[in-house]
């Protein structure tokens, strides 16, 4: 796995900073999880702007994928957007497009309260 971030610290405004993060191999975080890791192959690279005051840090990221297969079906990620609030522990989709199995599927909503108790609220078309 790769990080390389470049970006400024402003007193007034707090950080902007650009990163990218290559080589993430989904089957090294899945563990715990025998029966996902065995259907799930490929890796992911997230490239991203870490942007705020310390108190109030966003993280605006977009992902791709590289051979990522599941179940032996090809997963192509295609535009997406993400935006993950470190203080409110709050991941907003924004969006997420990726073909799977002959379809073209489209993921927006939230996930609220991961630093406590996780919760989301989700559309898939």
């Amino acid at each position: 796995m790769t990080f390389k971030a470049a970006g400024i610290y402003n007193l007034d405004s707090g950080f902007d900073l650009n990163y990218q993060l290559q080589g993430i191999e989904l089957q090294n975080y899945l563990n715990d999880y025998s029966q996902l890791s065995e259907k799930v192959s490929g890796s992911l690279a997230l490239n991203g702007k870490l942007l705020g005051k310390l108190e109030a840090l966003k993280l605006n990221f977009a992902l791709e994928s590289k051979d990522l297969i599941y179940d032996e079906m090809a997963v192509k990620i295609k535009e997406n957007e993400f935006e993950y609030s470190l203080q409110e522990g709050n991941l907003a989709i924004k969006d997420f497009s990726f073909n799977f199995a002959s379809g073209l599927y489209q993921l927006k909503g939230d996930f609220f309260n991961l630093n406590t108790s996780p919760q989301s609220e989700l559309e898939l078309e």
